[in-house]
């Protein structure tokens, strides 16, 4: 999709200080709604290949469009593990369902709300249901942002 990335090696060693190889972290690391990545190269382990650890930071110059969310809940667990959220337009039409989940085996995944918004202009009402809770918290939300959202 005509990406680019700016790779950066940190963490020059001659060992795998994590001590497992190839392990690949995704995340919006600079919130700015593109998806960055961070890999190990693990020291003599499958696939026997030595080498440092790379960020890799997403570049592109332009997007499509995105809402990037980190909720914190308040009542709820910190994370906010269950929350569903919701993305409407002004016309109460669904454009995109989440529910922010753990990890399972070894992959790990940013607690960061990703909604890609293509060419929707906005503005948009986003619809949280926290862990434990059955209200609906809403609130209005705009493309091309970061929202850190605290419970109610």
């Amino acid at each position: 999709g005509n990406l680019e990335f700016s790779i950066k090696t940190i963490l020059e060693n001659t060992e795998d200080n994590m001590l497992r190889a190839d392990i690949i972290v995704h995340g919006f690391f600079n919130d700015d709604g593109l998806p960055d990545i961070f890999y190990t190269n693990g020291y003599g382990l499958p696939p026997t290949s030595v080498g440092p650890y790379q960020f890799w930071l997403n570049s592109t110059k332009s997007t499509s469009g995105y809402l990037l969310l980190e909720l914190e809940g308040t009542r709820a667990n910190r994370d906010a593990i269950g929350a569903q959220i919701e993305l409407y337009d002004m016309e109460e039409k669904l454009l995109g369902y989440r529910e922010l989940g753990s990890t399972f085996g070894r992959g790990q995944n940013t607690h960061k709300i990703h909604f890609g918004m293509g060419d929707k202009k906005g503005p948009f009402n986003l619809k949280i249901r926290w862990p434990g809770s059955s209200e609906l918290q809403q609130l209005p939300v705009n493309r091309n942002s970061f929202y850190h959202v605290l419970q109610n």
